[in-house]
C-alpha cells in the first residue's frame, strides 16, 4: 500500500512541458538572467543562486519524473499525464530496448525496466548544466558568510547526477564521444571547495569510454587521474592502461603499469593473465612474475588471495598439477576464502566439459572410442565434486553458493542413479536452489 501511495503521489506531481510551461520557464530563466547582469543585483548571492535553479528548473522539466529503473508499469502511472507518440524495438550493442518516443524526449526500457532517458527537445540549445554550475559558484563566492551552502550542495549534486544520467545514456546510445565528455563534465562539480569529492566512479568511466571511442590519449590522462585517486576497478584500469601503451610499442611502460597495479591488485586476474601474455611476448622470464608474487607473499603471509594469484599463473602455464596444490594451499591460509577450492573444482569441471566435447565429436560407430573417453569423463567430473562441496561448505555470500549448488547439481544428476548417496546429494542440492 505504501509504495502504490508513493506512486500515486508522484503521478500527481507529474509536470507535462507542454508550450505553455516551456514559455513559463524560458521566460523565468531569462528574468534570472536580466537580474545577473543588472549591476545593483549582480553583486548579490541571490540573484546567481536563482539564476542556477532556474537553468536547473529548465534542465529537470523536461525529463520530468520519469525514473530511471521504474518499471513499464509504474511508468504508465508517472507518465500519465504525457502522451507517447509512438512505439518500437531496437538492438543497441546486443541489447534490446523498447523506446517509448513522447513530444520532448525518448525512453529506453531493457527487461521491462526504464534504462535511460534521451532528451530530444531540451529547454535550450546551449549546456544548461554548465550555466547552471556557473551560476552556483558565482553565487559562492559572493556568499560571504557562507549561508546557502547547504542549498548549494544539494543542487550541484542535482547538476552532477544530471551529468551522469545522461553519460549513461549517450553510452547506451553508442555515442562514445559525447558520454566520456559528460563524465569528465560531472568530475569539477563535486571536485571543488564547495562539495570537497574526488568522484573516483566518473573518472574511471570516463577513461574506459574514451578508451573505447579510440581516444588513447585522453584515456590515459584519466586513467593515470584513477591510479593517483588509488581507484582502478580490481585492476581493470591498469590492465587497460597497459593494452594501450603496448598497441604504442611501449612495451617496457606496459610492464611498469602491470607491475603497479599488481601490487595494488595482487589476485586481480586481468593484471596477472596481462603480465604473463606480455612476459611471455616479449620473451622475458615469467619468474620475474613469482618473484613479484613471492615477495609479496613474504610480506604477507596470511593472505590467501596471493597464493590464488600464483596458482593462476601456472594455471596459465599449464601445471595443472602446481596449480591445483597452490589452489588448496589459499584455503589453508584462510579457511574462509572461497576462492581458490572453488577453482579447483572449476578446473576438474572444465576439463569434463573438454572430454565430453571430444566425445560428441568422435565418429558415431567408434564405441570402444566412445566408451573410454566416457569413462574418463565419469572419473574427471567426479574429481569436482569433493572441492566443490568444501566451496559450498565455506562459501559465505549467496550468490557464491548458488552457483556452486548449481554445478553440484549437474553433478549429481548425471551420476543419480549410480547409488543412493548421488541420489540424495542431487535431491540436497535440488532442494537448497528450490529454496
Amino acid at each position: 500500500m505504501k509504495k502504490l501511495f508513493l506512486i500515486i503521489a508522484a503521478v500527481c506531481a507529474v509536470t507535462v512541458l507542454d508550450a505553455q510551461n516551456r514559455d513559463a520557464l524560458l521566460s523565468k530563466i531569462s528574468k534570472a538572467k536580466e537580474a545577473s547582469q543588472n549591476e545593483k543585483k549582480n553583486t548579490k548571492a541571490s540573484t546567481w543562486f536563482a539564476l542556477g535553479q532556474a537553468y536547473l528548473e529548465g534542465y529537470q522539466a523536461v525529463k520530468g519524473d520519469a525514473l530511471v529503473g521504474a518499471s513499464q508499469d509504474e511508468m504508465k502511472l508517472i507518465m500519465a499525464g504525457q502522451k507517447v507518440e509512438s512505439t518500437e524495438e531496437v538492438t543497441l550493442a546486443g541489447v534490446n530496448y523498447i523506446v517509448e518516443h513522447y513530444a520532448d524526449k525518448d525512453l529506453y526500457y531493457s527487461g521491462g525496466r526504464l534504462e535511460c532517458i534521451n532528451v530530444i527537445k531540451p529547454i535550450m540549445n546551449e549546456d544548461v548544466l554548465a550555466l547552471a554550475f556557473e551560476a552556483y559558484l558565482k553565487g559562492v563566492s559572493l556568499d560571504a558568510k557562507s549561508a546557502k551552502n547547504k542549498d548549494v550542495i544539494n543542487a550541484l549534486i542535482k547538476i552532477h547526477d544530471g551529468y551522469t544520467a545522461d553519460a549513461w545514456t549517450a553510452y547506451v546510445l553508442n555515442d562514445f564521444d559525447k558520454s566520456s565528455s559528460l563524465f569528465e563534465k560531472a568530475l569539477p562539480v563535486f571536485d571543488n571547495e564547495i562539495v570537497g569529492k574526488k568522484d573516483t566512479t566518473s573518472t574511471y568511466y570516463a577513461a574506459a569510454i574514451s578508451n573505447a571511442a579510440g581516444k588513447t590519449d585522453k584515456a590515459k590522462e584519466l586513467y593515470k587521474k584513477c591510479f593517483e585517486m588509488g581507484y582502478d576497478q580490481e585492476g581493470n584500469g591498469h590492465a587497460a592502461m597497459a593494452e594501450i601503451l603496448k598497441s604504442e610499442g611501449d612495451l617496457d611502460g606496459a610492464k611498469a603499469v602491470l607491475n603497479e597495479g599488481f601490487q595494488a591488485f595482487p589476485s586481480s586476474q586481468s593484471i596477472l593473465i596481462s603480465l604473463i601474455n606480455l612476459y611471455i611476448e616479449t620473451k622475458d622470464d615469467t619468474s620475474k612474475i613469482l618473484d613479484l608474487i613471492h615477495t609479496a607473499q613474504a610480506n604477507e603471509p596470511k593472505n590467501a588471495s596471493l597464493f590464488y594469484a600464483e596458482a593462476n599463473v601456472y594455471k596459465q602455464l599449464g601445471d595443472k598439477e602446481k596449480a591445483i596444490e597452490l589452489f588448496n594451499k589459499s584455503l589453508e591460509v584462510n579457511p574462509d576464502y572461497v576462492y581458490g577450492i572453488y577453482e579447483v573444482g572449476n578446473m576438474y569441471y572444465n576439463d569434463a566439459i573438454e572430454i565430453q566435447t571430444a566425445m560428441d565429436a568422435l565418429d558415431v560407430n567408434d564405441v570402444k572410442g566412445y566408451n573410454e573417453l566416457r569413462d574418463k569423463f565419469d572419473a574427471t567430473l567426479k574429481q569436482c565434486i569433493p572441492p566443490f562441496e568444501k566451496a559450498f561448505e565455506v562459501a559465505k555470500a549467496d550468490e557464491i553458493k548458488k552457483a556452486i549448488a548449481q554445478q553440484l547439481k549437474q553433478v549429481f544428476f548425471i551420476f543419480r542413479n549410480e547409488s543412493d548417496e548421488y541420489k540424495s546429494s542431487y535431491e540436497k542440492y535440488q532442494t537448497y536452489l528450490g529454496e
